[in-house]
């Protein structure tokens, strides 16, 4: 629960709109593309400064961090979530299907 809102409730508020289970598997896959060479995705990608890790790209799905100020912004949890490592991966998933459907974002690996 968040502030005694359910999740669902809580999505609603902000604009983030539930995920299909075929919209999970296709964000975990792009995931698993971009930050974790085809095995399992660094969600935290970013925050741990580790080897190939550079301070543009966040989060498991690889945002520009400019782009998740932006659409985080637009859908108000970017003060919750200044980062997109900082952001559980349904919320990253979530903010991504944004990009996608207000935005048409793309992205380089296609899940």
């Amino acid at each position: 629960m968040i502030l005694g809102l359910t999740w669902a409730a809580a999505a609603h508020a902000t604009g983030l709109q539930p995920l299909s289970a075929k919209a999970v598997q296709h964000w975990t896959a792009v995931a698993a593309c971009e930050t974790g060479s085809g095995g399992q995705p660094k969600w935290d990608w970013g925050s741990k400064h580790r080897p190939g890790e550079g301070a543009i790209f966040e989060g498991g799905v690889g945002f520009s961090a400019l782009m998740w100020k932006l659409w985080a912004g637009e859908l108000g949890i970017v003060t919750q979530y200044p980062h997109a490592y900082d952001a559980p991966p349904r919320i990253q998933m979530e903010v991504a299907q944004y990009g996608v459907t207000a935005h048409h974002a793309t992205w380089g690996c296609k899940g």
